[in-house]
């Protein structure tokens, strides 16, 4: 039975003011229960704010019917012009004022009037817009602005409407009437109708009063639940209804007494006579229990003073809750029937404590003495009913939440995860930590989660590539962003590509030197000098040129084929050809502007030609089409015929993305995560807020500079940081058991402390005026301080800092102890034991002398390349995106070495070097190797000094033709018989020459060194050996076959042995060691020289990359000790120092 039908009363308009949603929602059930509608088929209304406050009493109701059927849930907006349609006729289903229908019809109005002088500051800035985009960007915040006015500044609308307004009032913002005016005659004179909010109100109001409406198309009765805030007109106007319907408004209050911040002192006298009845709920039935005053000091005396926060108030509910202050202030003006269901807060622990001041109206600041403590009330040290975080980052973050839910679950075993609920100002920027912390845990700290209010776009990749493709008309085209269109699965399939497949057209990408540009056309759209090179389509067509020709058969229209492209990966080549050519012609319709019937093709096109779509893509793709209706109806019907620029579409397609949600996974059974909204305050067990950072939250959005009801503030208008600040108020007191707060305290980069939320450190400084952690202190900054430690939990940067894993809420990963407890050690297997010898290894009877080079130019990298067979070499798959103005330090090497060869090719040419250098120039260019214009010209002018020194050295030694020198040599390694094999060439007139284009490294000497003890033990003549490099023409003293067998066979020993264990040579930290060492003696000042070379040489250090960073290298020595060290120095004693110590500079070249 409902209140009315207790008490006879005619009022039909209530209130139930509770601190307890549940107890409001049970109520909401006695009521349907008893009191249930005439019409069969009629249905329950349910007005709510989100589709989160829907579901959770969807899932309440059905608990307790067995069933949730024929009920409705409409927000308050729509369910207001919904009932406009039922009691006003000829109103259409949906304004012709709506935002977005404005915006298009001002885009066509502002311009005509921009001469008005009272517009001249919107003149101002809409000029240089030629797409306007500008325009598009005014007329948006205009019409968001006027459709706030039809809600909270109705007066004005109509006023305005009639012409009538103050223009000192309005001064420099004459405008706004002037051009409302025009837009409301502009609609009416284009089909549209004279119907607004602004205006509905009255003729509903006066219809409703006068009985000018039937009945029946009314709901029986609505009910509002969970809705902390609407708009003077709404309620205005459910107080209409209310003399026809029964109105139950569930009103959520923190607080039994009135708290509205109250400056008419006439009102307070009123409010002080006015009784609220009292309900509670006995045996599962509602029962009247008295009345009071909704004051909490009847015996208040009005005229002491100004404000009711003056004679009464909490500080936290007083900080946050002004937007409640302001709803509940609008209601009692509407003088309902108010019915109180509170249930006091036992104080059982620090948030209940908290809870029950906001709910008695007590403070703790202005009440008693700060500075002392025998007014504070005790807490239990164990009381982590409250608990503050910080964090380092927002992965940190989440891992420490993770542990803090863990360790809720293990103090309560009946706790479930549907019972906690994590909240972030934009789940956006927490959803892939959410995942990488959450969605990768181990089974046995699983936790069930959902992520719900999430954007589309940030949920599907489709949508994220169709805004890319949108795009591509202002952007460079770059091959990062192509192929990020590409990698979506859904364009993947379209032209059937597979996950390999775009693995390979990562590789040929970069190989073919693509950059930016789809062509050349898409400089010149930039306002750049044309170009092809560098471009999609220019490494499209070297990868179809190598399916068709060889490399080898040179040039075609200035382009040569790229090798890699064979016929099994043909059909490849020719799926990227096929995507490039969409992706040009897309972008080339893109890049002007279309009418609207023009656009809804292109739209749909893009979707048909780009996307191949399965089950699991059709919500994205639903999105997609949406918009495109959307804006297609909006269009049509203000009907907008001007051009519009693919910039605006853009902004249409970009804005509805980031609104519209694909799924809802709200209290899916699992911990959810979402975002900070209002009315949100559903209660959970354990409430937990992340990202509470100053700046972050509360959200700082200023309005605009024209935004009049900022200038004049009224009861009832929205803030949307006074929203935030009542979201957390609401957060904090829909906690049931335990509440939350984390932030990031420190900044990653260099520890200085970053600053939590104002409404944090409101919190923590309410607390520490109240509350002391049971003790003994001799101050009260003593006790405030313990009180602080004992709520605040700092984490450490690292996972696996030993101080994780201490104190009551500490981590739970167990992968992370041994490293905590430092339990790890150095990874010194390699070293300390060799490999068993293989039936490979124990049949090697030959060794090619390329082999033995190859060894020794690293030989840890051939330990495990040849012996364990691993590599590690690893793709990163990131794409160059800007072409390069010089030659970096590899292609340089590769062209001088080019250049080098074509000239000794030619030596017998003396123009060969003038004859060369335009034919590499073309080649380069034709591969796509040589920075564009000018600067491809420079960079190689700047080698040609080297290469003509170098190539001087050379051609004065070489001779028409060179000889060859068969190897075949035995050695006895370990009692084992092994013969080195293979031919050595390159020899012209008895001396055997090598030479670098680059400076003469340790692994250019050990080759040569290899080759020329090769050559003198095989050859039956005298044989010399040059090397000659950037740094000149050195060679090696004249050396005996026995000799020279002896040093190869020192070197075999040590590849044998480096085939079992790494054998500690690095070419440049064994080289540096013999080039510090003075001498050949063993003093300890030439030793210790050359060991502090050693370590720089390994570690690296300023410009200088060190031997460590090879992976090779850092797998097996991550650090230089004494023993390795000394390891390092004596095989650079053994095996290098034979053959420096032979090398000398030839001095008969010059």
């Amino acid at each position: 039975m409902t209140p009315q039908q207790n008490c006879g009363m005619s009022l039909m308009l209530y209130v139930y003011n509770s601190n307890q949603m549940e107890l409001q929602r049970q109520l909401l059930i006695e009521i349907i229960k008893s009191s249930p509608l005439d019409g069969v088929f009629s249905s329950e209304v349910i007005l709510v704010q989100n589709p989160g406050m829907s579901q959770w009493l969807k899932l309440s109701l059905a608990n307790d019917f067995g069933i949730a059927a024929n009920i409705s849930f409409p927000m308050p907006s729509s369910f207001i012009w919904n009932m406009f349609k039922k009691v006003i006729s000829d109103i259409p289903e949906e304004s012709s004022f709506t935002k977005d229908a404005m915006k298009w019809r001002l885009m066509t109005l502002l311009p005509k009037h921009l001469d008005d002088p009272d517009f001249s500051h919107l003149k101002e800035y809409v000029k240089e817009d030629s797409n306007n985009t500008k325009l598009y960007q005014l007329t948006d915040k205009i019409a968001d602005l006027y459709d706030q006015y039809l809600v909270y500044r109705p007066s004005w609308i109509k006023s305005w409407e009639s012409g009538e307004f103050d223009k000192d009032e309005l001064k420099g913002f004459e405008w706004q009437p002037k051009l409302w005016k025009l837009l409301f005659e502009d609609t009416i004179n284009n089909g549209g109708t004279r119907h607004h909010r602004a205006n509905l109100f009255d003729s509903f109001v006066n219809n409703l009063n006068n009985g000018l409406f039937d009945q029946q198309k009314l709901p029986e009765r609505i009910f509002l639940f969970g809705v902390s805030s609407l708009a003077p007109q709404y309620l205005e106007s459910l107080k209409a209804l209310g003399e026809h319907i029964d109105i139950h408004i569930m009103l959520t209050n923190p607080c039994k007494y009135f708290w509205g911040d109250i400056l008419d002192r006439t009102y307070l006298s009123k409010l002080k006579s006015q009784r609220r009845r009292k309900l509670a709920i006995v045996n599962g039935a509602q029962r009247e229990v008295g009345e009071g005053s909704p004051l909490k000091d009847n015996n208040i005396d009005m005229s002491e003073f100004d404000t009711l926060d003056q004679s009464v108030g909490n500080t936290l509910l007083s900080s946050m809750g002004k937007m409640g202050r302001d709803y509940l202030s609008l209601i009692s003006q509407i003088e309902p029937e108010e019915i109180e269901l509170f249930i006091d807060i036992p104080r059982d622990n620090l948030l209940h404590n908290i809870q029950a001041d906001i709910l008695n109206l007590e403070d703790k600041f202005f009440e008693q003495n700060l500075d002392s403590n025998d007014y504070k009330t005790v807490i239990s040290p164990d009381d982590k009913s409250i608990i503050l975080s910080g964090s380092y980052s927002k992965t940190r973050e989440v891992e420490a939440l993770h542990d803090y839910i863990l360790s809720l679950f293990e103090k309560d075993q009946s706790l479930r995860p549907l019972d906690i609920v994590v909240m972030v100002a934009n789940i956006d920027d927490y959803s892939s930590a959410i995942n990488a912390v959450f969605g990768n845990a181990p089974r046995d700290r699983y936790i069930p989660f959902s992520v719900s209010d999430r954007t589309a776009q940030s949920e599907n990749p489709i949508l994220k590539s169709y805004l890319a493709l949108l795009g591509l008309h202002k952007e460079r085209c770059t091959a990062s962003e192509i192929l990020e269109i590409l990698e979506v699965p859904a364009v993947m399939r379209k032209f059937g590509i597979d996950n390999d497949g775009l693995d390979t057209l990562r590789g040929w990408v970069d190989d073919t030197g693509i950059r930016w540009g789809l062509n050349e056309d898409t400089a010149s759209s930039l306002n750049l000098p044309k170009q092809e090179s560098n471009t999609w389509l220019f490494g499209v067509k070297r990868m179809l040129l190598g399916y068709a020709i060889k490399p080898d058969d040179g040039f075609f229209n200035g382009i040569i084929g790229f090798e890699d492209v064979e016929p099994s990966t043909a059909e490849l080549a020719g799926s990227l050809s096929m995507f490039i050519d969409e992706i040009i012609l897309i972008r080339e319709i893109l890049s002007i502007s279309h009418v609207c019937n023009d656009w809804l093709k292109i739209l749909n096109s893009i979707t048909d030609t780009f996307f191949d779509i399965d089950k699991f893509d059709e919500p994205a793709i639903n999105v997609v089409q949406a918009n495109i209706h959307k804006i297609y109806d909006q269009l049509t019907e203000v009907r907008y015929e001007e051009k519009i620029s693919p910039e605006i579409i853009f902004s249409h397609f970009y804005g509805g993305f980031n609104k519209d949600r694909i799924s809802q996974n709200f209290m899916l059974g699992k911990v959810t995560f979402a975002t900070l909204m209002p009315m949100r305050s559903i209660p959970f067990d354990s409430v937990c807020l992340l990202g509470m950072n100053d700046g972050v939250y509360p959200r700082a959005t200023p309005p605009e500079n024209f935004d009049l009801m900022a200038k004049k503030p009224m009861l009832g208008d929205r803030s949307r940081r006074n929203d935030d600040r009542f979201l957390f108020l609401e957060a904090f007191l829909s906690a049931k058991n335990n509440f939350y707060m984390s932030y990031i305290y420190k900044s990653v980069k260099d520890n200085t402390e970053k600053q939590p939320s104002v409404l944090i450190s409101e919190v923590v400084d309410y607390c520490k005026k109240g509350y002391l952690v049971e003790g003994l202190y001799d101050s009260a900054s003593e006790a405030e301080e313990a009180l602080v430690k004992s709520i605040t939990r700092s984490h450490p940067l690292m996972p696996f800092n030993k101080s994780a894993f201490e104190g009551e809420i500490h981590s739970y990963a167990a992968q992370w102890i041994p490293a905590a407890n430092k339990l790890g050690s150095k990874v010194t297997s390699f070293t300390k034991e060799t490999i068993q010898d293989d039936e490979e290894f124990n049949n090697l009877k030959e060794i090619d002398i390329s082999e033995l080079i190859y060894f020794w130019k690293l030989p840890v990298k051939a330990f495990f390349t040849k012996r364990l067979k691993v590599s590690f070499f690893v793709d990163d798959n990131t794409s160059k995106d800007d072409e390069d103005f010089n030659l970096n330090s590899l292609d340089a090497y590769k062209a001088k070495q080019s250049w080098l060869d074509e000239i000794i090719e030619l030596k017998s040419d003396p123009t060969a070097k003038d004859q060369v250098l335009p034919k590499l120039k073309e080649r380069l260019r034709a591969e796509g190797r040589l920075p564009l214009k000018n600067f491809g010209d420079i960079s190689l002018e700047s080698l040609e000094g080297e290469i003509d020194k170098i190539s001087k050295s050379i051609c004065s030694l070489i001779s028409d033709e060179p000889d060859t020198c068969e190897i075949s040599t035995k050695f006895n390694v370990n009692e084992k018989d092994i013969t080195l094999t293979g031919w050595v060439d390159n020899i012209h007139n008895g001396a055997l020459l090598n030479y670098r284009v680059g400076k003469m490294r340790t692994q250019d000497i050990m080759e040569a060194w290899i080759l020329y003890l090769a050559t003198t033990i095989s050859s039956s003549d005298p044989v010399e050996s040059r090397i000659i490099s950037e740094l000149g023409t050195y060679k090696f003293d004249t050396i005996s076959q026995k000799e020279a067998k002896l040093n190869l066979q020192l070197l075999i020993e040590g590849y044998i042995y480096g085939l079992k264990s790494p054998l500690p040579f690095l070419p440049k930290t064994c080289g540096i060691a013999i080039t510090a060492k003075t001498s050949i003696s063993d003093t300890d000042e030439s030793i210790n020289k050359a060991k502090h070379k050693m370590k720089s040489i390994f570690a690296g250090g300023f410009n200088m990359i060190g031997e460590v960073k090879n992976s090779y290298v850092a797998r097996v020595w991550s650090s230089l000790d004494e023993n390795t060290l000394n390891d390092m120095y004596e095989a650079g004693i053994k095996y290098l120092l034979p053959a420096k110590s032979r090398l000398q500079e030839d001095k008969s070249s010059e």
